[in-house]
């Protein structure tokens, strides 16, 4: 058992990947989540939470049901060794008591593997920007973080003159960002699934457009009439690739269904 230590905002999951590799340790326990081998194993976020107090329970595993989940993965793919990131030594050790962790064999303070300027540029980042940062590649979470502004990022870290680590991680914008709160609203989504119809040559009218957003997921069914000549199975194919990267990428929400319905041919 290891902990990495240090005040909120200072950098401790951006370094947590390469101090885990250092420490050989196999898994990371970050704010209420388990990540092994680069996955999101087990457990909920904290960053998603509505409010910091609510943030700083998950991140203690206080629920039991959050606690067990937890304990229950470590057990069932024998992870052996963990770094646990906290805000002080008391912290990573009431995590380890609440998942029955056993004593940390060593602390490492944040200022033992980050630089004065690496820690005030997070400091920085989290004070001005309301970003935080989860050790796990985008493509793992994006799903989980549907929503929430999320940007890859990856990490480039010699050890020493025979290795170095390529860690990718992901900066997200919690709920509870100190920039305040952000909503998205149904017309604006509407408004991104109009503008990539209006762009095809082969629609010759929009009938309809329908919007459900179900466990931050987005679901969309759309009513079209169609010119004569194109290939229907070809456009409308093109048109859902199309809605789910404009929508993915200028708001942060999944796409998870996309119905388009050709209702008739226009001559």
């Amino acid at each position: 058992m290891y902990a990495l230590v240090g005040p909120s905002g200072t950098g401790k999951s951006y370094k947590a990947i390469v101090v885990a590799k250092m420490l050989g340790a196999s898994a990371i326990i970050d704010d209420g989540i388990l990540v092994y081998n680069s996955k999101l194993v087990a457990g909920k976020s904290a960053k998603k939470e509505p409010t910091y107090l609510a943030s700083v329970r998950r991140a203690l595993f206080m629920e039991d049901d959050h606690a067990n989940e937890v304990k229950k993965a470590i057990k069932d793919l024998n992870i052996d060794s963990i770094l646990i990131l906290a805000t002080s030594k008391q912290m990573a050790q009431m995590i380890a008591k609440r998942l029955e962790l056993g004593s940390i064999e060593r602390f490492v303070d944040i200022k033992e593997v980050s630089s004065d300027l690496e820690i005030k540029k997070a400091i920085t980042m989290r004070n001005k920007e309301g970003k935080h940062v989860v050790p796990v590649p985008t493509f793992e979470i994006k799903k989980d973080f549907s929503g929430l502004l999320i940007y890859p990022l990856k990490l480039f870290k010699r050890i020493n003159l025979n290795d170095y680590i390529v860690a990718e991680k992901t900066i997200v914008r919690p709920t509870f960002s100190y920039l305040g709160e952000y909503t998205i609203s149904e017309n604006v989504l509407i408004a991104y699934v109009r503008r990539v119809l209006k762009k095809s040559n082969d629609i010759a009218k929009i009938l309809s457009i329908d919007l459900a957003i179900k466990n931050n997921l987005l679901y969309i069914k759309i009513e079209v009439i169609l010119k004569f000549g194109c290939n229907i199975k070809s456009v409308l194919e093109g048109i859902q690739r199309e809605i789910k990267e404009e929508i993915e990428y200028y708001t942060s929400i999944n796409v998870e269904y996309i119905h388009i319905i050709a209702k008739g041919i226009q001559v």
